[in-house]
């Protein structure tokens, strides 16, 4: 039981983790920072295997064209919750 526990501790840390590196990426990206510079390209580099099959699913979508606003964060952000909420 208690490895269980500690299975679901770290879990949740990683989730609340990917939280909070793409939350610091839209904010980054909100205020133009330089993609290049070496904090961003870090940012980019942690947030973007949870973002491009998010990216993939929504651009299934037929008959629609590419859309202007990325909503992958905001659809990772809600996928993220409702795995920290069944690790709860």
């Amino acid at each position: 039981m208690i490895l269980l526990q500690a299975c679901a501790f770290a879990l949740r840390s990683v989730v609340y983790t990917m939280e909070a590196v793409i939350l610091l990426r839209v904010v980054c990206e909100f205020f133009v920072i330089k993609r290049d510079s070496a904090f961003m390209k870090f940012i980019i580099q942690v947030s973007e295997p949870l973002l491009i099959p998010v990216r993939k699913l929504l651009a299934q979508k037929p008959g629609k064209t590419r859309m202007r606003l990325d909503l992958s964060p905001v659809v990772a952000m809600f996928i993220l919750y409702f795995i920290s909420r069944l690790l709860r």
